[in-house]
């Protein structure tokens, strides 16, 4: 007798089965080793903007640019002649157009912003055409964020502002974007790139997980800024702008 050796309806069925169960398993896990790809790429970018940065502060009496002037150049824009590069202000993984680079190519796409502070009290950056913080101004360097993925902008400059000082309560023009599976790319002052949750980088004081509050050029707590004028203003925007980027999880 001849015998058949073909598959039967149920075998197939089973092989299909466990194909699709195989597949299950394994996507998400190609889809999070791509986007670990992608945040490394993303830090690559970041570590290149510190070198522009630091250079930009050996030119310039150690001190850091302004985060934007009146003729009309941003910080990325300042920077640029060091860096040469301007794909490197694209984060790979963000979706969002952020059309911040003002300057000579002012459609540029920059999702990177600057930490700044109204009048430059505890930013990393100049208030307006003033220079910026000189780095030994700096008490942690490797505890002060200098600049962030950025999820939305103003149009213009780039910037998060951790404070309102001269404006009603409210979260900043800019928020954190926190797509690589939650966390966010952080350019510190000391020129090294970590990736953290957004709580992760303020003190319990402001309701984060950190021992400081990375976002101050000296550590301190924003409640520790209430004497100065508009201080409440100051804490209830750094709170509403940690909530904002908690809202831009992927």
């Amino acid at each position: 007798m001849k015998r058949n050796t073909g598959f039967t309806l149920i075998e197939l069925l089973v092989v299909i089965a466990i194909i699709a169960i195989l597949a299950a398993i394994l996507f998400p896990v190609f889809a999070k080793a791509r986007e670990k790809a992608r945040q490394a790429s993303c830090a690559s970018n970041e570590k290149q903007i510190a070198l522009g940065l630091l250079q930009y502060a050996q030119d310039n009496e150690e001190t850091n640019p302004p985060i934007y002037t009146d003729s009309g150049g941003c910080w990325q824009y300042i920077i640029d002649p060091y860096v040469k590069s301007t794909g490197l202000y694209k984060c790979p993984s963000n979706p969002n157009p952020n059309p911040s680079y003002r300057g000579a190519n002012a459609n540029i796409s920059a999702d990177y912003a600057g930490n700044w502070t109204y009048y430059g009290l505890y930013g990393a950056f100049g208030y307006n055409n003033a220079v910026g913080p000189s780095l030994a101004k700096m008490d942690a360097p490797a505890q002060f964020i200098t600049v962030a993925e950025s999820n939305a902008s103003n149009g213009q400059n780039g910037q998060i502002t951790i404070d309102r000082t001269d404006r009603a309560p409210g979260p900043s023009m800019n928020v954190l974007y926190a797509g690589h599976t939650g966390q966010t790319n952080y350019l510190f002052a000391d020129g090294h790139v970590k990736s953290l949750r957004p709580f992760a980088t303020i003190d319990a004081s402001a309701g984060g997980t950190a021992s400081v509050n990375y976002w101050r050029i000296d550590g301190k707590p924003f409640t520790d800024s209430m004497a100065d004028s508009g201080g409440l203003n100051e804490l209830t925007a750094a709170k509403a702008e940690l909530n904002s980027a908690v809202n831009t999880f992927h």
